[in-house]
């Protein structure tokens, strides 16, 4: 006879979907400052002469490969970064997560079969 497989606490499935709110989110938040702090970058490096190359504007492609990547002080670089750190924390979270619902359908198809007397 094998062993019965015991069902996730639920009290602890849902800490993590709140968890996996908070950080989809904080997620959100960040690329929408990411996305502000490019525009900001890309129009000031655009506009000022400081960042022209021999009197003229730098071309758009330019700008995207350098200004918009790492900011004009490197100010993207964090929020890059921490970026990152938290779209791999909330695929781990989701991963749990998909791991309680396949653990919950076994204990459902196992509880049946026992039921059912096949156990």
């Amino acid at each position: 006879m094998s062993k019965l497989l015991e069902a996730p606490d639920f009290d602890d499935m849902e800490k993590l979907i709140t968890e996996i709110g908070a950080i989809s989110i904080e997620t959100s938040l960040l690329s929408l400052d990411i996305k502000n702090t490019e525009a900001k970058v890309m129009k000031e490096a655009y506009l000022n002469k400081d960042f022209f190359i021999d009197g003229k504007r730098p071309s758009i492609t330019y700008l995207t490969n350098t200004i918009k990547q790492l900011g004009i002080n490197n100010e993207l670089v964090e929020p890059r970064k921490k970026l990152v750190a938290l779209s791999v924390l909330l695929e781990q979270k989701q991963n749990i997560l998909n791991m309680y619902k396949s653990i919950i359908d076994v204990w459902r198809t196992q509880n049946a079969n026992q039921r059912k007397g096949a156990w």
